[in-house]
């Protein structure tokens, strides 16, 4: 039953009064958007629910209610009256489970679409025409694909399978609701008869001579003095789209039919789909590049935090005499470990020429490479032994520096300038020449009697003139 679930949502309604009209009656050949979950598209087509929502109801009523009889009086003969559109249901995807119908709507009151619950008297009252897609069992629906006539209830007090009669054959025409194409519905009742007919039949074929549904029943004591018209329409869990594309409604006389040819186009769906993929994609992969971004530049400024990070351990509460250098102060020192502020290649890492930004010393600090064979041990040997060497003849330890990431966690050590560099290849010679005997002339005169030897390289000097 496609009205047994308008309760879930409280929805959105629009109350539309255009097209040529008059007291008794209107005719729309395309319907104005609707906003909301029932709206009308750009094109003009009426679409009652959202193929992208699920458990949502859409309805829109004539602004205006008309006059079904003259009193409130139960005895008071209800009007006649007649109507017709056309509408199609669209499902999501071809070949997709069936979704909720539609129908058309009598009512006294505009209150059920704002509070089900407080409106029992407004469903005694109700009159509809469903065009059902799925069986529900628990209302005795015939089949899911189904045309019922409800009284002031959800079970239909008479129903068949949709179709019509075709008027060359004789032979009943099945027609699928479901299927997305055009249905033409005339609906109408007979006030002096108390007929009530339903008949439909797929565009652009015209109106049947034999009714699908054809009831007798007295409306007088179910339709209230004035009562309004439109349709309604819910999406459960399967996704579909309802539209109605034309609607001519008139009372105590014939219907005005309607022009097909006015009628706007259903959307291509397909083409629908595929743009909705196509965004859902792009989206997805903006969305994602937006995370890469954001991972990226964090791990940038956690990189380049954790790169002027510095760690203290134990061993260098011993030696707290000497100066701990920032990994910052040396970079700028260095101009970043500039390849051409080197000096030469020790055993243990490069050997860069530097100058302190603030005391503008000249220095020479060597980086030992990720890849030494230098230990900590050997370095932390190094710092303690080089720091306690006081010799005029011996260039003197400044300090040190140690960063946090393993890969900047390559020990730098500073050395002093004062013993100037240097700058010919001759002077180069001439060094080389007085430091061979450097061992014997520095064991005896040290106080550190662990430095056995010393390790001398043409490329860099640890000796002062």
């Amino acid at each position: 039953m496609c009205l047994r679930n308008f309760h879930f949502l409280v929805f959105f309604f629009f109350l539309f009064k255009l097209g040529a009209s008059s007291n008794d009656g209107f005719t729309f050949n395309g319907i104005v958007k609707l906003g909301g979950v029932a709206e009308v598209r750009k094109d003009g087509l009426y679409k009652l629910t959202d193929d992208t929502k699920q458990n949502t109801i859409g309805h829109a009523f004539y602004s205006d209610p008309f006059t079904f009889k003259n009193s409130s009086s139960s005895s008071s003969n209800a009007s006649s009256f007649s109507t017709t559109f056309v509408f199609a249901i669209v499902p999501w995807k071809k070949q997709s489970p069936r979704g909720n119908g539609m129908g058309f709507v009598l009512s006294p009151s505009k209150e059920y679409l704002t509070d089900v619950s407080s409106s029992q008297h407004v469903m005694e009252q109700m009159i509809a025409v469903e065009f059902d897609t799925i069986q529900d069992k628990e209302v005795d629906d015939i089949n899911d694909n189904h045309v019922g006539i409800n009284v002031h209830s959800l079970n239909s007090t008479k129903a068949a399978s949709a179709g019509y009669v075709n008027g060359e054959t004789g032979e009943f025409e099945p027609v699928d609701l479901a299927s997305g194409e055009l249905i033409h519905v005339w609906v109408e009742y007979d006030g002096l008869k108390h007929q009530l007919n339903v008949t439909l039949s797929p565009v652009p074929i015209s109106k049947p001579k034999v009714p699908l549904l054809s009831l007798e029943i007295n409306l007088s004591p179910i339709v209230s003095e004035k009562m309004y018209v439109g349709f309604s329409s819910t999406s459960g869990t399967v996704l579909s789209s309802k539209y109605v594309l034309g609607w001519s409604f008139q009372m105590d006389g014939e219907v005005a039919e309607l022009d097909l040819a006015k009628l706007p186009s259903l959307p291509d769906m397909e083409k629908s789909r595929k743009k909705q993929v196509i965004l859902a994609v792009v989206l997805s992969l903006t969305g994602l590049i937006l995370v890469l971004v954001m991972l990226s530049v964090i791990l940038f400024l956690v990189r380049k935090k954790d790169k002027f990070t510095e760690i203290l351990e134990d061993w260098e509460v011993q030696f707290g005499l000497i100066h701990r250098y920032s990994y910052k102060e040396l970079s700028l020192a260095t101009q970043g470990f500039n390849e051409e502020k080197i000096l030469g290649q020790g055993g243990f890492g490069k050997v860069f020429k530097g100058e302190l930004p603030v005391s503008k010393e000249k220095i020479a600090v060597k980086r030992i490479s990720h890849n030494s064979d230098q230990g900590m041990k050997e370095f932390i040997a190094e710092i303690g032994t080089i720091g306690k060497l006081r010799r005029p003849n011996l260039v003197r330890l400044l300090g040190y520096c140690r960063a946090l990431r393993p890969r900047m966690s390559q020990v730098i050590l500073y050395l002093t300038g004062q013993a100037s560099l240097p700058e010919s290849f001759d002077a180069i010679i001439q060094t080389s020449e007085f430091v061979k005997e450097s061992s014997n002339y520095l064991g005896p005169k040290t106080t550190d009697s662990t430095i056995a030897s010393i390790t001398i390289t043409e490329s860099f000097q640890l000796v002062g003139r």
